[in-house]
């Protein structure tokens, strides 16, 4: 490869040299024999044309926040920084997109507004300034694994365009995490190959994910960590995060050049990850640059047999020299005939290792890559996450008589990794007008607002990263008008609103209320701001006692104030959610 920098001024409008516009240029380099004249009928070796750039309207655009790895109910914000970098004030269009599960809330936020995806919105940002965009993602419960994209264009350069990425995988729901440890998109040599060989589930992530200390791996059956060119291999944070997934039994494919080098050679940037290296990478660091590039694996190894390839020109070569560091390891590839080894894998009894010592991307045949992931699955064990099982209820006992307005209902806990519910619950067995809570995050609901002498039919099903399970039973109950209290006393006396409960809460709350007549109530939650968050009823109701369930799980934790208003009467309480 030969790397040469050239610079050339081109004279600006009113200069010395004729005027150019350089939205209407190309920069055209060619590269040709020495010697040879430069004519039409030249031997040319190698030309690329490029689109002169005005410097009036530059901008680039990045992503200040770390990707997310967590519980699907927690919602995450990422922050996108436009930066102008061109001469003059421009404006930008700003636009968002999601790739991932239906269900899940996405919006942005710019100096003029929140704009859900598809929503396009303008900024001007002065030269050499730059806005501030947050992106808020909220899984809302449901598993998986999901990427936002934000655009830019220049509204005085169109072909000035930029985008930013950020990615939030649930905890639960995954079967494979896939690590981007490096940034020339290397990882989607991973990801294809497993659209190609694997019909479970994998979500990607960037390694700043990991550096979060308290991030939960524990419920990945396996993690592929792509090195590609990038420095430093390791931080400290990634390497606890990775040994306290192995000790857990989680099982490690990590794939890279320089790998080794960068931890043991003198200068190296990852010199404290010797002890990982060796003690679970089960790795011995032998030399850099191997001189051979054929590699070929071992016969009957259940990984590489009938492997051979020779490691292509993606980037510069410098492939590790290594070997089984203890008798948990094992040698996997070998430089030509061998002895010097390019691959091991290891297992302990409580987790797996494959670890390569060159990069996925370096192998040029998508055959073998393919062949290469399926048997590293096999090998680690990893099988797809099933539909959760059938919900069993618990209460209300079917064919139970309830004399009053709420109930607590109780199934049994679905297996596996189920991160909500579905309710339903109608006065027909035929759920055609049934009331519907498609996201319950535990294995209770309270329901305040039944009828008395009414007959009603209630059933839940379970979701989790492979979908929904079928419904389980359909039980049913009826209510009563309680006996002991007499007709006076049901009817309150005075209209009033009660403090909620529980309060503080999370993620839900019952808010109490009573009307002495007959009258158009309207209840409605705002956020501290006097914001209008959502109303909760809107309707002509009979005198009598009512409770509201308020669900937040949408919301972030704060103070938050409801309000009532029925006919003269009007009130107004606080109430603190904590996440």
């Amino acid at each position: 490869m030969i790397n040469k920098t050239v610079n050339y001024t081109i004279p600006i409008p009113g200069g010395p040299g004729p005027d150019i516009i350089f939205d209407s240029c190309h920069v055209v380099v060619m590269v040709y024999k020495v010697g040879s004249p430069l004519t039409s009928n030249a031997d040319i070796q190698q030309a690329v044309q490029m689109t002169l750039i005005s410097p009036d309207y530059v901008a680039t655009i990045a992503s200040t926040s770390p990707d997310v790895i967590s519980e699907s109910g927690n919602p995450a914000d990422f922050e996108m920084v436009i930066y102008n970098e061109g001469l003059l004030t421009d404006k930008y269009d700003i636009d968002l997109s999601f790739d991932g599960p239906a269900g899940w809330i996405l919006d942005y936020t710019t100096t003029n507004g929140t704009f859900p995806p598809g929503q396009t919105d303008s900024v001007e940002v002065n030269s050499g300034d730059s806005t501030v965009i947050t992106v808020s993602v909220n899984p809302n419960w449901f598993d998986g694994a999901g990427a936002a994209t934000l655009e830019f264009t220049s509204r005085n350069n169109p072909g000035n365009q930029g985008s930013a990425v950020s990615r939030y995988v649930s905890t639960t729901g995954i079967d494979v995490l896939v690590v981007d440890a490096e940034q020339d998109d290397y990882t989607t040599f991973v990801t294809d190959c497993l659209d190609r060989v694997y019909p479970g589930s994998y979500g990607v992530v960037s390694r700043s994910a990991l550096h979060d200390a308290a991030v939960d791996l524990s419920n990945f059956q396996l993690i592929t960590w792509s090195q590609g060119t990038t420095f430093p291999v390791f931080v400290p944070a990634e390497v606890n995060a990775l040994q306290t997934f192995l000790d857990g039994g989680g099982n490690l494919f990590i794939n890279g050049q320089d790998i080794g080098s960068d931890i043991f050679e003198p200068g190296g940037f990852s010199q404290f990850a010797q002890g990982f290296y060796n003690n679970y990478l089960h790795a011995n660091y032998v030399a850099n640059a191997s001189n051979f590039f054929l590699i070929n694996g071992i016969d009957g190894d259940p990984i590489t047999d009938e492997i051979s390839f020779v490691a292509g020109l993606i980037y510069d070569k410098s492939l590790d020299k290594i070997e089984p560091f203890d008798a948990d390891a094992t040698s996997i590839f070998t430089y030509g005939a061998g002895p010097d080894v390019a691959g091991i894998r290891a297992s302990t009894g409580t987790y797996n290792v494959v670890y390569f010592g060159i990069g996925l991307e370096q192998i040029g045949q998508q055959e073998i890559r393919d062949t290469l992931m399926q048997r590293i699955i096999n090998f680690n064990g990893v099988m797809p996450l099933q539909l959760p099982s059938v919900p069993n209820l618990i209460a209300p006992a079917n064919s139970a008589v309830i004399d009053s307005s709420s109930t607590l209902f109780v199934w049994e806990e679905s297996q596996s990794q189920v991160s909500t519910y579905w309710f339903e619950l109608d006065t027909t067995d035929q759920f055609t007008t049934a009331y519907v809570n498609t996201s319950v995050p535990d294995i209770t609901f309270l329901y305040s607002n039944l009828q008395y002498d009414k007959s009603y039919w209630w059933r839940v099903k379970a979701y989790n990263g492979a979908g929904w399970s079928e419904f389980s039973d359909v039980w049913t109950f009826t209510t009563d008008t309680p006996v002991s209290v007499d007709d006076e006393q049901l009817t309150p006396r005075v209209f009033s609103l009660d403090q909620n409960y529980p309060n503080p809460f999370n993620p839900s709350t019952i808010i109490t209320y009573s009307l002495a007549n007959e009258e158009k109530v309207s209840l409605k939650v705002y956020d501290i701001m006097g914001g209008e968050v959502i109303e909760l009823v809107n309707v002509k109701q009979a005198a009598g006692k009512y409770n509201i369930e308020f669900d937040a799980s949408n919301l972030s934790s704060g103070l938050y104030i409801y309000s009532i208003n029925a006919g003269d009467f009007s009130a107004s309480k606080k109430m603190i959610l904590i996440k």
